[in-house]
């Protein structure tokens, strides 16, 4: 600390108890860094520390909320390790400048003399991002203005996401072929539409995140003498809960040029099958086993895993890295439960229209790959329990027999859960002695967040989200588990399902 530093000090902990949490807000230096045409910062956020007992509870979140609070009308500077730039982003921080290299990344972070990120900011980025993706959810985005931010503003910040607006809009009737369709729907439905927002959720299912998964649980089911029991938490409708029904092909691809598409006359990745593979169209054979994924080269298809008999679906994911040795025999899995706050039944005829209207109309191929996933789904329906983690984990493992091997997966949930809720969740786990297979937005579990190597960039869309075994990163794909860098030796993976 130099002396041009006055700081100021926050703790969390009772009056009399240990301290568990600690921010320190410092004033800048005189040549503190801060974005082009911004306010020169007043205040630094220096550190950010929790006791590792208290970790996953919020704590840290707090004390910047409480400080943001205070000191909100200021601009803010900070200098934060990547695998927690989750954390700031989610109150209003921005990247800016190249990362320092102290050891680890140090992205600088600035926040707007307001201190916050704004409702109709949050919505321009999101435009921004997703434009190549979906012109119309694009310029709905860049329609939030005005009154639509006040209504948004009024209603609790988990309910403000693009997606679920977009979501309910559609349900009361809004158009996202008319850009306009948006903000007339505020103005004229403005009760309906308040209503709707506070009690949603989005449910979109995108079966997709297995492609990353389906490796580890097939090394978990060829190590174990039963089937697998299979919790999937956020389920939905399901769609995840079928493993075992997935062919996966692994593509994989040389660092040192980009990916290009996949070769005419093979499957690309997302292709749906309703029974078996076509010969020809994937590899078969020598291609798919162990010798043949030491052969192979760059651009090269290899059969990971091959689905049970019936419907099924067929993915192909991009690979960078050493992924483990291909399964020999398809996932065995004895029992399936769906635990969610509002489960839907995959046979109910309105289904599949619950499941696409957090769709953008575009995805065209993603919603054709719901469709046949809900059919794949529907040989086996998972039994479906009401409820949430980490409040009825215990309900929703206990509803799987007892012959068979206990398995819970997480994909795309937890970041929906709060930061204590998180940590009992994965504390209770641990005291269950059940394993747990996730892939959750990286560094919302911080645990696992520590086992990544250090060059993992959390702003990197190739490393959006962590994939772990029993709370060890194992490798980071993009939101949707189609491109995968695998950064844990196959030893790893063996290690930690033996």
């Amino acid at each position: 600390m130099t002396a041009t530093r006055t700081p100021s000090t926050g703790g969390s902990g009772g009056a009399d108890g240990p301290v568990v949490g600690y921010l320190r807000l410092v004033r800048p230096a005189p040549d503190e860094p801060h974005p082009a045409g911004t306010s020169v910062p007043t205040r630094v956020i220096g550190r950010v520390a929790t006791h590792p007992d208290h970790r996953g509870q919020g704590i840290a979140g707090g004390l910047v909320a409480a400080v943001l609070g205070s000191h909100g009308a200021e601009p803010f500077v900070l200098h934060a390790q990547q695998y927690v730039a989750g954390l700031y982003e989610r109150h209003g921080f921005v990247r800016f400048g190249a990362p320092l290299r102290r050891g680890r990344h140090h992205p600088r972070r600035h926040v707007p003399p307001r201190g916050l990120m704004d409702t109709r900011d949050r919505y321009r980025a999101y435009a921004d991002r997703i434009d190549g993706v979906s012109p119309t959810y694009a310029a709905w985005a860049r329609s939030v203005e005005g009154p639509l931010v006040d209504l948004l503003d009024a209603v609790p910040e988990p309910k403000r996401q693009p997606e679920l607006l977009f979501a309910v809009a559609r349900r009361l009737g809004a158009d996202p072929a008319d850009p306009a369709a948006l903000r007339a729907l505020g103005r004229e439905a403005r009760p309906a539409l308040v209503a709707a927002l506070t009690s949603a959720t989005v449910q979109a299912n995108d079966p997709r995140r297995l492609a990353p998964v389906v490796p580890v649980l097939a090394a978990l089911s060829a190590a174990s003498a039963r089937p697998l029991g299979l919790l999937d938490v956020g389920a939905a409708a399901g769609l995840c809960s079928i493993p075992d029904r997935v062919t996966l092909d692994h593509r994989l691809v040389d660092r040192a040029r980009p990916a290009g598409p996949v070769p005419s006359g093979q499957i690309p990745s997302g292709h749906i099958l309703s029974g078996s593979v076509p010969s020809g169209s994937v590899p078969s054979g020598p291609g798919s086993t162990q010798r043949g994924r030491r052969s192979a080269t760059a651009g090269d298809l290899v059969r990971v895993h091959t689905a049970v008999e019936g419907p099924a679906v067929h993915l192909v994911a991009e690979v960078v890295g050493t992924p483990p040795a291909p399964a020999t025999t398809p996932i065995r899995i004895g029992a399936r439960v769906a635990l969610d706050p509002n489960p839907i039944d995959p046979a109910a005829p309105d289904a599949f229209a619950r499941l696409a209207e957090a769709v953008p109309p575009e995805a065209t191929d993603r919603t054709a790959l719901m469709r046949d996933a809900l059919r794949a789904t529907l040989v086996e329906p998972p039994v479906r329990v009401r409820g949430s983690v980490p409040d009825d984990l215990d309900r929703a493992l206990d509803a799987l027999p007892d012959d068979c091997e206990p398995v819970v997966m997480t994909t795309g949930t937890l970041v929906y859960v709060p930061g204590a809720g998180r940590q009992r969740f994965v504390d209770r786990l641990r005291e269950r002695g059940v394993r747990w297979v996730a892939l959750e937005r990286t560094g919302v579990l911080t645990g696992v967040a520590a086992t990544l190597p250090e060059d993992v960039d959390p702003a990197d869309p190739d490393a959006f989200a962590t994939l772990s075994l029993d709370g060890r990163a194992l490798a980071v794909s993009d939101a949707f588990g189609t491109r995968v860098r695998w950064s844990a030796p196959p030893e790893v993976l063996a290690e930690t399902v033996g």
